[in-house]
């Protein structure tokens, strides 16, 4: 497997949402375990964006390693993300070899994930967009029915999920942030 020779940063955005942490932190670690064990030997940082945060999800994301916690107070979702990818520039400096990932705490990715993305950005991919497919999950039944039903479930769908992007941290910093 060929691709980049850097790192790869997950970044999540969390705020008041511990119900949901669980299944997303488990199914990170899995989709990490998968990729490392792969062998290309690219370090996978885990941020997680607590976004003023008043329940115990900081807490609780220390329970699982290597993830971090970043505190921002933005209060939506995509400012948070955005918030904490800076942070992430400067650790790391924006090269081709930066892959930044994004996903939702109500998401849970697929154990290929980071593979997947990966291989694309070996076939020289700047931004990755996919879909998201939801579980069942601790936001309840009829909330979940709903979403589902308003949302097409197939590949192709005219729809993005915003949240399972990637993308170059030189083509980030390219565009504006």
């Amino acid at each position: 497997m060929r691709g980049p020779r850097g790192r790869i940063a997950v970044l999540v955005p969390a705020r008041v949402e511990a119900r949901l942490l669980t299944m997303m932190l488990d199914a990170l670690t899995a989709a990490s375990q998968y990729f490392a064990n792969l062998g290309p030997h690219i370090p996978v940082l885990i941020a997680i964006a607590s976004d003023s945060t008043t329940d115990n999800s900081r807490e609780l994301v220390h329970r699982w390693s290597g993830m971090n916690t970043i505190r921002v107070a933005v209060g939506r979702v995509g400012a948070s993300r955005n918030a904490v990818i800076p942070a992430e520039l400067i650790r790391q400096g924006p090269t081709k070899e930066f892959w930044i990932a994004n996903t939702d705490t109500d998401t849970e990715v697929p154990e290929h994930w980071l593979k997947r993305q990966f291989e694309l950005t070996a076939g020289g991919a700047d931004v990755v967009v996919d879909t998201a497919e939801l579980r069942s999950s601790p936001i309840g039944t009829v909330r979940m029915l709903r979403r589902l039903n308003l949302h097409q479930r197939n590949e192709d769908n005219p729809h993005i999920q915003g949240a399972l992007r990637g993308f170059r941290a030189d083509t980030f910093a390219a565009l504006g942030g």
